[in-house]
């Protein structure tokens, strides 16, 4: 099976981050978000991956390559002016064609149960297929209404507001199963949004399913939700995303990390692979430190995120922040829950 994987998008509301880095490459745990999204794919046995492109399109290429180092194919489609999230997919109609395909948002954190959702679309055979979580809160602007049956019968975006108490309200988590006929129905070389061809699949009677699934996900979409992401994995939350061994709890410490003597690390704490902390410094709680970075003796980190590769100098204070070379960003840092 192949999969297209959206990560053309500006990320206006990450900035000033996008300024630096697009959306796709942002930093979680230590790794870029595309690669946590590839590996997933792999690992559930997809390994012809397409990924299309518009916002500082090398800083993707130049680090996932090929794929090979993934264990994975990766082809790149470029757009010089974004086509959108249905558009994009109608320019890789040629490479998609001929079975059933995935489209995976590129800024979403979620489980895929793939074997679930396929059987989901083969049973109920509609043109779509889209994975959904049930919203316990009740319709909002970003509802996905879902029939008993599983058929996805509207979209608060396309002006369904009351449903009746039999519908479902859900959340788009992002992944879709398509057939390739649907990509008929999209015209070339212009810009056109999924929601577009979803209006068109209603109409039509070809029709959309939808596969509810619990777990935890999250849209990556501002500031705020990146810290929460953090904040979430760390306070156990959910699994499966933090790399390294869980030496004490709320302790993940990477590959060939180096702690100096007296230092303290205060739950929860994450240390990259290959990260050096000096000498009598202070680490945690809520300290995410990428790979390759290195704190000095007698600094102190805490409820912050510090990118891969970056020297926090002696005596310094982390606190509250994003931190990155070239990029320092003052954020609160989101209320914690009781651990464990």
């Amino acid at each position: 099976m192949k999969a297209l994987i959206l990560a053309a998008g500006l990320g206006t509301r990450l900035r000033p981050i996008t300024h630096l880095l697009p959306k796709p490459m942002l930093p979680v745990f230590g790794a870029p978000l595309i690669e946590h999204i590839v590996a997933q794919l792999r690992d559930q046995g997809i390994n012809r991956i397409f990924v299309n492109l518009h916002h500082m399109p090398e800083k993707v290429m130049t680090h996932l390559q090929d794929g090979g180092k993934l264990g994975v194919e990766i082809r790149y489609s470029v757009e010089p002016s974004i086509l959108g999230t249905a558009g994009a997919i109608k320019k890789l109609e040629e490479e998609l064609g001929g079975a059933p395909f995935l489209v995976v948002n590129g800024d979403t954190v979620r489980p895929i149960f793939l074997e679930a959702l396929l059987e989901r679309h083969r049973v109920l055979g509609k043109a779509v297929t889209l994975l959904l979580q049930e919203d316990s809160q009740g319709p909002d602007s970003n509802s996905v209404f879902l029939a008993e049956g599983g058929e996805v019968v509207g979209f608060w975006s396309l002006g369904t507001r009351e449903a009746p108490s039999r519908l479902k309200p859900c959340h788009f988590l992002g992944v879709q199963v398509m057939e390739p006929e649907v990509l008929s129905l999209i015209p070339p070389d212009a810009f056109w949004e999924a929601q577009r061809l979803w209006k068109e699949l209603l109409e039509n009677g070809m029709g959309l399913a939808g596969y509810c699934q619990d777990g935890y996900w999250k849209d990556l979409g501002t500031v705020d939700a990146y810290l929460e992401l953090h904040r979430d994995f760390l306070d156990a939350k959910a699994k499966g995303l933090i790399p390294g061994r869980e030496v004490e709890p709320g302790i993940w410490i990477g590959e060939n990390v180096s702690i100096g003597q007296e230092v303290e690390i205060t739950p929860p704490v994450f240390l990259g692979d290959r990260t050096v902390v000096g000498k009598k410094s202070k680490v945690g709680p809520y300290a995410v430190v990428g790979p390759r970075s290195h704190l000095g003796d007698k600094s102190k980190a805490e409820r912050c995120i510090i990118w891969p590769g970056v020297r926090v100098g002696p005596r310094r204070v982390v606190g509250q922040e994003i931190l990155a070379e070239g990029l320092r960003i003052f954020v609160p840092w989101p209320k914690c829950s009781l651990r464990r």
